[in-house]
């Protein structure tokens, strides 16, 4: 396992460069289904021909309205190689509150398929207004910058569990693949579920936000669960640790070998074009 800084270029050549080094490795994967960066990437490419297709203008906003997971993943990547800006949308999400979120970002294409969305109601965002995923977002510095602070690698697969449309969500889902690592779509809230989801799936990587670490940490010594041998670092978001949150995690978790890290995540609206 080699950790390298992200090279530059936009997210979806990124990806494109791992497909290049090894396209049978697994890319991504929900309860559901999974791609391997060869299928990913295809998927991806096949999607932004017929979007080019339709000549929107650069960086016009095209609405995801995708559950977490492989096609969610296809579809963003292709509406950025057409030099669109992805708007991600919760399937479950009512109609009139979709036609209202397009409508609102000028969106004159979204990508659905076509059943509806699963029938599940939208989870609660924190954010004030939809992220926007753009080739000139913040996002895209932030990501290089985590990679920076914590390196992830191909061998390593990483829990995604963040709410669906916010900045974490976007990180957690291309950080990785820019990586040539694995991501796991889960919805995986609580700590039980969380910690249950991370030993199924062998993750190496799990990102918690800070305010729910203490959280995983009370549920894991209540319960006196040790963390998984293969867990190599927990990052945490939405702000660093207090000295003491970093105390427990490095008595509880860290003398098990896995390291406590902290990164960034862009604001709710910040990848928008022009903003």
């Amino acid at each position: 396992m080699t950790a390298t800084t992200l090279a530059a270029g936009p997210v979806h050549e990124l990806v494109g460069r791992q497909e290049e080094r090894a396209s049978g490795r697994l890319a991504v994967r929900s309860p559901v289904e999974q791609f391997t960066y060869r299928e990913l990437v295809r998927s991806a490419h096949d999607l932004s021909r017929r979007l080019t297709a339709l000549s929107p203008r650069p960086e016009a906003p095209v609405g995801v309205c995708l559950p977490p997971g492989p096609r969610f993943v296809a579809a963003t990547l292709a509406v950025l190689e057409s030099g669109g800006a992805a708007l991600p949308i919760d399937p479950g999400t009512p109609p009139d509150r979709v036609e209202s979120i397009l409508a609102s970002a000028r969106a004159t294409t979204c990508l659905t398929d076509g059943d509806g969305g699963g029938g599940r109601p939208a989870s609660p965002s924190p954010a004030a207004e939809p992220m926007v995923v753009s080739r000139r977002g913040q996002w895209v510095a932030q990501m290089r910058e985590a990679q920076l602070v914590c390196p992830l690698a191909p061998g390593d697969t990483m829990l995604h569990a963040a709410a669906f449309g916010t900045p974490d969500a976007v990180m957690e889902m291309f950080w990785p693949l820019c990586a040539g690592a694995t991501v796991v779509a889960h919805e995986a809230t609580d700590p039980m579920s969380r910690l249950l989801a991370c030993q199924r799936i062998r993750a190496t990587v799990m990102v918690l936000p800070v305010d729910g670490l203490g959280e995983f940490m009370d549920f894991q010594r209540d319960h006196g669960l040790l963390p998984p041998p293969w867990l190599r670092l927990v990052v945490c978001t939405g702000g660093p640790p207090s000295d003491l949150l970093g105390r427990r995690f490095a008595q509880q978790i860290g003398r098990h070998g896995c390291r406590l890290h902290s990164v960034a995540a862009p604001r709710a609206g910040e990848g928008v074009p022009g903003r």
